[in-house]
């Protein structure tokens, strides 16, 4: 079938009026009170009943339509809905309308929620835009197109809360209770909200529940100082450095050889597994040693590969559907024994406060493109940013893809200057980050200084977290370049390794860095889980959500101490 005759076909299977279509095409932004008393804002809370009991009361005073801004659409009927406090859901295809999440601790099987509402509003003729699926942040590959869920749309039926479980951490089972005070009503094609309504959720853990406040959720996990470092005995030597130095800051340090733990993926799988699970040797940190190619590494499916690379399922200690890592882990990509020695000293230097260039400490930096909607990677950027500003008084240097100093050579002076963190949200190729005026490559890096803070680095941007190990990788060559025998680059670096979708991982570092102030966090792998959770919290495709978990990893040492704004 033609895309034309698609296009039809789907605008009669939803039965739109041509009138309809007509008022669709002239809309503009409109306001509904949800009564004769107005009010600009909608409030939600959420309380710990009784017992194991939490509350989620909505009060929603207003909401705005809009016409939709969709590539591709079917048709220009298609309203967004927007309410403060609350975010639109991102399931792909079906109605995008307002929601509201928490986490609670329990299993769907053991939680129920139960609602009470007063009177409702309905809003004819209002058909909520479908959520799309998420572009790539690749800059050649193939993108999605418009995306609806017919079904959805002519027998949708009412759906107050959905329970969605991601796994445990540490023997804590983590469900995302998602509540909708407002439906789309297929036959009447209506929204019906209601402003006033009522939650109640029974079976949480001691009425345990977490908004964005994951650093309870450590406190309860009983998390220790114990860290395990598996390596290639030919590494094993040249760690020596830094067991002593985590040593010296209260960690027990266990080494163990590749070879020993078994040389395969299951193997290492199963004595990572065995070690967890036996009190005496249970450990809260991991750190993988070698490249993709000297290190077993799982391949998994993602819908933008079939072989991604990924370590998640070494550290997941549940069953097949867990996705939350039960340890705060990551890897040293090296190959050869300098690599090992300058990653050390970079961590030590960054940790211990060791440099003669102590400018950075107040430093960050960030990099958007000129793309995105709603928001765009300029305000995804500028929420980064303006959670370090405001609380720790921290300067921020932008480079803007559409700013003619957004160069490889700019930004390498800032970075020798020194910086604490750094933001990359765009494109990525694997080896370069091309959201900017002119493309920064890989082979850049080698010009920067070598006695200034180096910075963490959280990269928005497809490929470059690639565990490949042939001195073009960004990541890689973040954390092994030398100049002059002394090491450049980052202290960390956080990326994807395969193509990544466009909405999610902005989420994620939105909520790393927003996490990372407000939950005072003082290990880098608390604050990089934290974020993930953030995502789960505020994202409602749960796909998304587990790949991400997957794309996503850390070079360097889960265990680095935090120190922003010092």
């Amino acid at each position: 079938m033609s895309f034309s005759r698609t296009i039809l076909s789907l605008i009669y299977s939803l039965s739109l009026s041509a009138s309809l279509l007509l008022a669709g095409s002239s809309y503009a932004k409109e306001y509904i009170f949800m009564s004769a008393k107005g009010g600009d804002s909608s409030d939600v809370s959420a309380v710990a009943g009784e017992g194991d009991e939490v509350i989620v009361d909505f009060h929603i005073h207003k909401m705005v339509t809009e016409k939709a801004q969709v590539e591709n659409s079917i048709t220009d009927a298609f309203k967004e809905l927007k309410f403060t406090q609350l975010k639109s859901s991102n399931n792909v295809g079906s109605p995008a309308i307002p929601y509201y999440s928490i986490i609670v601790e329990g299993t769907p099987a053991n939680l129920r929620v139960d609602y009470q509402m007063e009177k409702s509003k309905r809003i004819m003729n209002l058909i909520p835009v479908p959520a799309q699926p998420e572009k790539w942040r690749c800059v050649d590959c193939e993108q999605p197109s418009f995306a609806i869920d017919l079904d959805s749309y002519r027998d949708g039926e009412e759906r107050f809360y959905t329970l969605d479980y991601l796994g445990d951490f540490r023997g804590i089972p983590l469900t995302r209770v998602t509540l909708y005070p407002a439906q789309y009503i297929a036959e009447d094609r209506a929204v019906e909200i209601y402003p006033e309504i009522d939650f109640k959720i029974s079976g949480a853990i001691e009425g345990k529940f977490y908004t964005d406040n994951v650093e309870q959720i450590y406190e309860r996990a009983e998390l220790n100082n114990r860290y395990l470092i598996i390596a290639p005995q030919e590494y094993i030597a040249a760690l020596a450095e830094f067991v002593a130095w985590k040593s010296s800051r209260g960690f027990e340090v266990d080494v163990i050889s590749l070879e020993s733990a078994g040389g395969t993926f299951a193997a290492v799988k199963s004595y990572i597994r065995a070690r967890y699970e036996a009190p005496e040797t249970n450990f809260s940190y991991a750190l993988l040693v070698g490249h993709e190619g000297n290190f077993p590494t799982e391949y998994v499916y993602t819908s933008s590969s079939s072989q991604t690379p990924s370590d998640l399922h070494y550290f997941t200690m549940g069953d097949a559907t867990d996705f939350i890592p039960d340890v705060f882990y990551g890897r040293l990509v090296v190959g050869q024994l300098a690599d090992i020695s300058n990653q050390v000293r970079k961590i030590m230097d960054y940790e211990g406060d060791l440099l003669s260039n102590g400018a950075g400490w107040s430093q960050h930096i960030g990099l958007a493109s000129d793309e995105g909607s709603d928001p765009s990677d300029e305000e995804y950027l500028a929420q980064m940013t303006s959670t370090f500003v405001e609380s720790f008084g921290v300067s921020s240097r932008s480079f803007l893809q559409r700013n003619s100093d957004s160069t490889p050579t700019n930004l390498n002076k800032a970075l020798s200057s020194g910086a604490m963190w750094l933001n990359y949200i765009g494109h990525g190729t694997g080896t370069s980050w091309p959201s900017m005026w002119s493309t920064y490559y890989s082979s850049s890096i080698k010009n920067l200084t070598t006695d200034a803070v180096k910075p963490i680095i959280i990269d928005v941007a497809c490929q470059n977290g690639r565990f490949r190990y042939n001195a073009k990788q960004l990541g890689e060559r973040f954390m092994n370049e030398s100049k002059d025998g002394a090491p450049v680059g980052a202290v960390a670096y956080y990326g994807g390794s395969v193509n990544i979708s466009w909405n999610p991982p902005a989420v994620m570092a939105v909520g790393l860095n927003k996490m990372v102030v407000q939950e005072k966090i003082d290990a880098l792998g608390k604050a990089l889980l934290a974020g993930q959770i953030y995502l789960f919290n505020n994202y409602t495709d749960v796909a998304s959500v587990k790949e991400n978990f997957s794309w996503y990893h850390l070079f360097g040492d889960p265990s680095l101490s935090l120190h922003i704004g010092r």
